[in-house]
């Protein structure tokens, strides 16, 4: 299955191609799971097992909800995986914010990335990705709240080892969804200084324990987009999704595995 194939504008995508493409990705990433428990890739493509990533299950993970009135938030302006994953809301979102949680350390190594550092929240830091919250904390002081992280990235054909250097941002947080928007910059890659790239996962809370990642990405150009402008858009669209996906099989990956 190529990946690029399932790739459109947000602007034309219509509600039915997101629904096919949710169902095509859930299909795809399972059978490779299933594929790499019964060892058909072989050890070296296998997702190594070093602990509960995603920590404890949660109660309130189990309960049904109802969006039928959700607001979900725009997409930005390429669309990249829309799919549902066997993980609690809670879980997850406390998987990917959480100060104590490794769970992004262990994706970034999994794509062999290297030197990962990755700082606290700008505000309130030890409470964002709690499944509860003290009385005193209130949730929409999370809203812009943002995290500096760095890594160095492997070489490839194209392009030497470089370090990325990401501010993420929480855009939207609370019980139904939460979206984290993330600005990356590689200046050392070539025309590294021209553009500024942009992920974004919006995570909807489904309920019994099944989430809905929406992502999506963009490129930016302050100075004017520059001859190669398609081919950084190219690019970005690649190691983003690819980046995207691997996130999504580590979630299938350590859905079952608990302290």
């Amino acid at each position: 299955m190529e990946m690029a194939l399932a790739i459109k504008s947000s602007k034309h995508q219509a509600p039915f191609m997101l629904e096919v493409l949710r169902e095509l990705r859930t299909a795809e990433l399972d059978l490779k799971r299933k594929q790499k428990q019964h060892g058909k890739d072989g050890d070296e493509s296998a997702i190594q097992i070093v602990g509960p990533l995603l920590g404890k299950a949660i109660k309130k993970d189990k309960d049904s909800v109802d969006i039928s009135s959700l607001a979900i938030p725009e997409s930005l302006e390429m669309d990249g995986l829309d799919i549902t994953l066997p993980v609690g809301y809670r879980r997850l979102r406390w998987a990917m914010l959480s100060e104590e949680c490794k769970f992004i350390d262990g994706v970034r190594t999994g794509a062999n990335n290297k030197d990962i550092v990755i700082a606290k929240w700008s505000n309130q830091s030890e409470y964002i990705g709690l499944p509860e919250l003290p009385d005193d904390v209130n949730e929409e002081d999370f809203i812009g709240a943002t995290r500096e992280s760095s890594y160095l990235m492997p070489k490839n054909a194209f392009v030497k080892e470089n370090t990325a250097y990401e501010t993420a941002t929480i855009t939207e947080y609370n019980d139904l969804l939460f979206v984290l928007k993330i600005c990356a910059k590689t200046p050392e890659v070539p025309f590294g200084n021209t553009f500024l790239s942009y992920t974004q996962f919006i995570v909807i809370n489904l309920g019994n324990e099944n989430v809905r990642v929406i992502f999506s990405m963009e490129a930016e150009f302050p100075n004017g987009a520059p001859m190669v402008a398609r081919q950084i858009k190219s690019g970005l669209r690649t190691g983003a999704t690819e980046f995207a996906t691997l996130l999504s099989e580590y979630v299938f990956a350590y859905a079952n595995v608990y302290p």
